[in-house]
């Protein structure tokens, strides 16, 4: 019995030991089999597959794009283009928003210079000429000569007297010069007023203005070129024609900022030379000698004009003292003979 009990022992054991072994066989030949079969059974490569384009209502999302919706940003569907060189989450937020700044390839061809500055200056001058005819005509050949122009110009009369305004535009860079020229025309000035407009800081926005607006009208082109629906092309093309709009406003108030500030304008008020001043502007003594003989001329014409009238109005004393004299006399007689008859 004992022996027999160890032969079934020692068989079960063998047959513990050979399943053990096939179990681990059977392990390594699936670790080798999952580990090194990659490389030798071959790869199929797999191609990218294109979206299929999306029915009607279920293409681009254009209206919520252009909202600027944050809480569910749309998804663009891709198309195979190597000229696109912008990732469509970029496209995204700047076609949500057209205000927000953007970084464009190039800025506008009038950038402002590093010195310069644009300010407007205008003028305004008060002169008493000896003609103002001939002054009239030197302060239009003043402008031209310096570069510049006639903006306006009218002539009137107050009583006797010519007076007139001349408006000139001149390059800012002669502005001083002319403004000398124009005060050598007169034999007084009566005043002068100058004020100078700094619009640099305005000049600077409009253009930052204008490069994210220009940003913005390329990044709605690289939309218009995605969207698939009749819908969403009336979109952006709506979006489109309002940017280009403000673009052209902030264009045309940059043209006329660098306009105004090229060219410097002044008003010349001119009238004739008033009594009291001539070629030295006589004051002091001078001017009380010329006070005092004007005040002798007025004199003598209000005497000659009274002595004017007693000659005028002589012919008429005859008229009056005849007939007052023959009463006078009958008078005077009658009562030299009551005074007679009394006696």
């Amino acid at each position: 019995m004992t022996r027999r009990r160890r032969r079934q022992q020692v068989k079960t054991r063998k047959l513990v030991g050979i399943g053990a072994l096939v179990a681990l066989a059977a392990v390594a030949v699936a670790v080798v089999a999952g580990g090194g079969g990659g490389e030798g059974r071959p790869t199929v490569a797999v191609p990218p597959v294109e979206p299929p384009p999306a029915a009607d209502g279920e293409t681009i999302d254009i209206g919520t794009l252009l909202n600027g919706s944050e809480a569910a940003p749309p998804v663009l569907p891709e198309r195979p283009n190597a000229a696109q060189g912008q990732p469509s989450k970029q496209i995204d937020r700047a076609a949500s928003n057209p205000g927000a700044p953007a970084q464009p390839a190039g800025g506008p061809e009038t950038l402002l210079q590093e010195d310069g500055r644009k300010v407007v200056q205008t003028a305004s001058l008060r002169l008493q000429v000896q003609e103002v005819g001939g002054a009239f005509e030197e302060v239009g050949r003043i402008a031209t000569a310096a570069g510049g122009l006639v903006a306006s110009s009218s002539v009137s009369y107050q009583g006797d007297d010519q007076i007139a305004a001349v408006t000139i535009r001149v390059p800012a860079t002669a502005y001083q010069s002319v403004l000398s020229e124009l005060r050598a025309l007169a034999k007084k000035v009566d005043g002068e007023d100058s004020k100078a407009n700094d619009l640099t800081e305005q000049y600077t926005d409009l253009q930052s203005r204008l490069r994210n607006l220009e940003a913005t009208e390329a990044q709605l082109l690289q939309l218009l070129g995605r969207a698939q629906t009749v819908t969403d092309i009336i979109t952006v093309q709506d979006r489109l024609t309002a940017i280009r709009g403000e673009i052209e406003q902030v264009k045309g108030r940059i043209l006329l900022i660098d306009r105004l500030s090229d060219l410097a304008t002044i008003t010349v008020h001119l009238r004739p030379v008033v009594a009291g001043v001539g070629d030295g502007g006589a004051s002091g003594l001078g001017a009380e000698i010329s006070e005092a003989w004007d005040e002798s001329l007025e004199f003598l014409e209000g005497a000659a004009a009274a002595v004017l009238s007693v000659v005028v109005f002589l012919w008429w004393l005859p008229v009056v003292a005849v007939p007052a004299a023959i009463v006078a006399a009958r008078l005077a007689r009658g009562s030299e003979r009551a005074a007679r008859a009394a006696d």
